[in-house]
């Protein structure tokens, strides 16, 4: 067998098996735990030399079938550049509302300790990606207003909605 059919034949061989393995490879499928209805990933973050940034990303459990209310695990990260350094954010059990057209985490009682200060956070409850997201400071760091509902000027913001 010459060089040339040699190598037509492995290059035949290879293709075959990659077609075989695509024919009988399962699609993906995550495995959030029982019962999480919503995935919500959020990135919101400032350039320049006092930016920073917070990157979230919640499991939401409804509390019964049907139910508009239920539980958050989450985990991410925050940081500032002008002095706030960075922090873990993590945590299970945040309580969440949906409220027929946003998705509120955390509550004033119970809410999303951050390296910026406790938050509640409310995002569109619709499934996809958007820009809009709402931080609302319960006890903002000096120069930072209460209520931060992104995008504003200078910031960008991603939010992403998923089953």
């Amino acid at each position: 067998m010459s060089v040339k059919r040699s190598l037509l034949a492995l290059v035949a061989s290879a293709a075959l098996g990659v077609a075989t393995l695509a024919v009988s490879a399962t699609p993906a499928g995550a495995d959030y735990g029982p019962g999480v209805k919503y995935q919500v990933t959020i990135s919101a973050n400032m350039p320049g030399r006092d930016g920073g940034g917070l990157w979230l990303w919640f499991a939401l459990t409804p509390s019964a079938a049907g139910s508009n209310s239920g539980t958050a695990d989450y985990a991410g990260a925050d940081c500032g550049h002008g002095g706030i350094g960075a922090f873990p954010d993590r945590g299970d059990g945040l309580p969440y509302t949906d409220n027929g057209t946003r998705l509120v985490l955390g509550t004033s009682q119970d809410p999303i300790p951050t390296g910026l200060g406790p938050m509640i956070v409310s995002v569109p409850d619709t499934y996809g990606h958007t820009h809009t997201v709402t931080f609302e400071l319960l006890s903002p760091p000096p120069g930072f207003p209460p209520e931060l509902a992104l995008p504003l000027p200078g910031w960008s913001s991603q939010v992403q909605i998923a089953p």
